[in-house]
């Protein structure tokens, strides 16, 4: 039951909890476009970018003619809508119901964004909390050693070891290791970055280039030439970073959210289990309609 519960609550929401408040204007409503009695307002124009993430909002309040073109998706639709009625459809019983699924899944967003505002505590609360769960999980902030390399590759078919140990010998005797990176490396990812691959920690490279990144010490100290299935590497320590814990305040902001997130969930279960725990169940209705539905399929 919890687990069905948690796919059903988490999959609401999706239209109105992630969003911000945008700014009304006071004197109400404004008709963006209109005809034959048919108008998209402000307040329509709101409503949907309340469906977007901030991102999606932000580039799209940045670009009047998205806006236009959302503006006038929106009238096309009410004008669709409208003829829809016209014809009758809304009163057919199937088109009734699937009305009716549309309007249940908007209200009860709207309540399960109601029910997280009854749940958010303030920023003292949560950062307690946060807290004690940082202290009470230790073994998941430590992190271990890491170091930033900066490397020169040249890859098989490109260069050959004689060449890396004159290149490493141009390097040792003061050449600027950046500008040789940009310039001889055939590492595409790093070469335009002065052969810089940022921190990485053990496990993550190849054993005989993990291991000379790990042997250097000392900030600009300089590798030998490493050999991989990739080529010929010349490794510089850039920095190092000792194995030891994540400090509260680097992961404060994450534990925050997730703390805020567990609570918002709990709720949301709660309700689910205090509304189907007394929900009257028929059985026999569904197997029948189950039945009747198998039965007027087409023979596979």
């Amino acid at each position: 039951m919890t687990r069905l519960l948690t796919r059903l609550l988490s999959g609401l929401g999706i239209l109105l909890v992630s969003a911000l408040p945008l700014v009304a204007s006071a004197q109400g409503p404004g008709i963006v476009i209109q005809r034959d009695g048919v108008a998209i307002t402000t307040a329509d124009l709101e409503s949907e970018l309340r469906r977007m993430s901030p991102e999606v909002r932000s580039a799209m309040l940045r670009n009047p003619d998205d806006m236009g073109r959302m503006s006038s998706n929106l009238l096309l639709r009410r004008v669709l809508a409208k003829q829809a009625e016209e014809a009758g459809l809304d009163k057919d019983m199937l088109n009734q119901a699937t009305l009716r699924i549309v309007v249940d899944r908007v209200l009860s967003e709207m309540q399960l964004v109601r029910l997280d505002e009854k749940v958010k505590v303030n920023d003292q609360a949560l950062t307690d909390r946060a807290l004690s769960l940082y202290k009470a999980n230790a073994k998941r902030f430590e992190r271990p050693a890491e170091v930033r390399i900066r490397h020169i590759l040249l890859a098989n078919g490109s260069g050959t070891r004689e060449q890396a140990e004159q290149l490493l010998a141009d390097l040792k005797k003061g050449a600027d290791f950046e500008k040789m990176a940009r310039e001889k490396s055939n590492d595409p990812g790093s070469a335009a970055k002065g052969g810089d691959l940022g921190f990485f920690t053990a496990g993550r490279m190849v054993k005989s280039f993990e291991d000379a990144a790990f042997a250097l010490k000392t900030p600009g100290e300089l590798s030998g030439v490493v050999e991989s299935q990739f080529g010929f590497h010349i490794l510089q320590l850039v920095e190092s970073r000792p194995a030891g814990m994540q400090s509260f305040e680097e992961v404060k902001a994450e534990l925050k959210n997730e703390v805020l997130g567990k609570l918002t969930q709990d709720a949301r279960l709660a309700e689910g289990r205090r509304i189907l725990e007394k929900a009257q169940t028929k059985p026999e209705v569904l197997k029948a309609f189950i039945d009747a539905q198998l039965a007027a399929q087409p023979a596979q």
